[in-house]
């Protein structure tokens, strides 16, 4: 699987937004009311976007900059690991 590799030269909160930009994140969905997951573009499953969860996913966006791992499920796996 391919790491995902960010410029030194960029700050942490730029090489996220770029990481936002890549994976096609509109405005990060931090403010979004329900979590919806899909596969094959299709959704199967949604809960409630729960203050815990907001910043959970915050330092689990920070992980996935340090790490490289990408968005794929493979990815998501191996960051959530």
């Amino acid at each position: 699987m391919p790491i995902v590799e960010y410029s030194p030269q960029l700050t942490l909160r730029e090489a996220r937004d770029q990481y936002f930009e890549d994976n096609g994140l509109r405005d990060r969905g931090y403010d979004d009311r329900w979590v919806i997951l899909r596969a094959g573009g299709f959704p199967f499953a949604a809960f409630p976007y729960s203050p815990q969860r907001i910043r959970s996913v915050r330092l689990h966006d920070l992980h996935h900059v340090l790490t490289g791992y990408d968005t794929s499920w493979l990815g998501e796996g191996e960051s959530s690991a």
